[in-house]
């Protein structure tokens, strides 16, 4: 089962990329039908009393899913979303039986899957910047205008960068677990180098807070804080630099510089170079009508409900670019209620018990990260992946035992060495 769920995980980063005759038939989509059928047949393998509660939630919501489109039915990719969807169980449950039957080698494992797969998106990056060629599964393949954005397996470079920018709590406390030094450094590096070449402006944001948190874990706020201060502002010249002497509208340094700018001085009209910032702005007004017209979105109009939103004038992007915007259109604050409960408990268990494990430290910078960044990419419904690091904190949380009754591991993560 081990491996299976490396070969799952993979999956979930390669996503459209491999498949046969049709991108519906992907591995991705194969292996996750297989992991339904093992969970349906793996009825020996035990699960504890809370652990199944919130596998019962996350069912819950499916069912909800699925009601709401009969209730509600559009066209067939209602069905495709509900099928992904699917993958917060599967996720849940493996990920779960990884840790409980596996401990500590599981997460080795899980460590060492993940970092030779930064490794493989290395080369695929320098390949797209070099060549403006992309994977199959990349807007950056059909779409001129995102030809110079390297996507990797991912289908624009939003997507990607929202990936790394989340990975990055779950890979460093990871790490700390198993004592891995020199490759989280590299991850650290890897990730950098994908969201500048992305020009994610959020994911870059919350990426170089990530230091930050973790000072303030560590109590360190003394040179190692300055250190990280001066290296922030010293970015921040250069990006000012590049801007000022590389003003060239076609020109990547110069586009990308000003997409970073704008989150300072918003643009007010349309232009070439701010188009895409200025839609960025508008999806304000997307969360102004959620907020302001609470009563209108109670229950929700279904899946794909953004798009008759747009259509009727109501909201001004057909994508609203954001897992809680989008799930509440599509099904209520009373649908979407299981969703919000699965973050929400964790937040404030996690606050609760913050200086009573280093687990609860981390898994709350996870979830802050995982609100944060789930308002950037475009097609956040379809990636299951997003739900990986909190399945796996998860699962560290209801198996906290077993890896701590090692008394050097123990010491190990409470020391957090890095």
């Amino acid at each position: 089962m081990i491996w299976f769920i490396q070969f799952l995980i993979i999956s979930l980063f390669i996503r459209s990329n491999v498949y046969i005759g049709n991108t519906a038939i992907s591995l991705l989509n194969v292996l996750n039908f297989i992991a339904i059928i093992y969970i349906a047949f793996a009825f020996k393998l035990k699960i504890s009393k809370n652990f199944s509660t919130i596998l019962l939630i996350i069912l819950f919501f499916i069912f909800i899913e699925l009601l709401y489109i009969f209730c509600f039915y559009n066209n067939i990719n209602q069905f495709k979303e509900l099928y992904y969807s699917s993958f917060i169980f599967t996720l849940f449950i493996l990920i779960y039986w990884g840790v409980k039957n596996y401990q500590i080698k599981f997460i080795k494992i899980t460590f060492n899957t993940i970092y030779y797969i930064y490794w493989v998106m290395l080369f695929i990056v320098i390949f797209e910047i070099i060549t403006k060629q992309h994977l199959p599964a990349s807007k950056g393949s059909v779409d001129k205008g995102f030809a110079d954005y390297p996507t990797a397996f991912f289908y624009n470079p939003n997507d990607f960068a929202t990936v790394i920018g989340l990975f990055f709590p779950f890979i460093y406390y990871v790490s700390i677990i198993i004592k891995k030094k020199i490759q989280i450094k590299i991850i650290a590096i890897l990730s950098l180098f994908f969201i500048i070449t992305s020009l994610s402006r959020m994911a870059l944001l919350m990426l170089l807070l990530m230091p930050l948190f973790i000072f303030f874990i560590n109590k360190k706020f003394n040179k190692l804080f300055f250190v990280f201060l001066v290296g922030t502002c010293f970015l921040a010249f250069l990006i000012s630099a590049n801007f000022k002497f590389f003003k060239n509208e076609n020109n990547l340094i110069y586009r990308d510089a000003n997409k970073l700018l704008t989150i300072i001085k918003p643009p007010k009209s349309v232009n070439q170079n701010n188009a895409a910032s200025l839609i960025n702005n508008i999806r304000f007004s997307v969360y102004k009508e959620i907020i302001v017209s609470p009563e209108k979105y109670i229950i929700g109009g279904g899946f794909l409900a953004s798009g008759k939103l747009y259509e009727k004038h109501i909201i001004p992007l057909e994508n609203p670019h954001s897992y809680w915007i989008e799930g509440i259109i599509d099904f209520g604050y009373i649908g979407f209620l299981p969703i919000i409960f699965l973050i929400l408990f964790p937040l404030l268990l996690s606050i609760r018990n913050f200086n009573k494990d280093t687990l609860y430290k981390y898994f709350l910078i996870q979830i802050i990260y995982f609100i944060v960044l789930l308002n950037v990419p475009s097609s956040v419904m379809s990636l299951p992946i997003i739900w990986l690091p909190i399945a796996f904190f998860y699962a560290l949380l209801f198996n906290i035992h077993l890896y701590k009754e090692n008394p050097n591991l123990t010491n190990a993560i409470n020391k957090n060495k890095i």
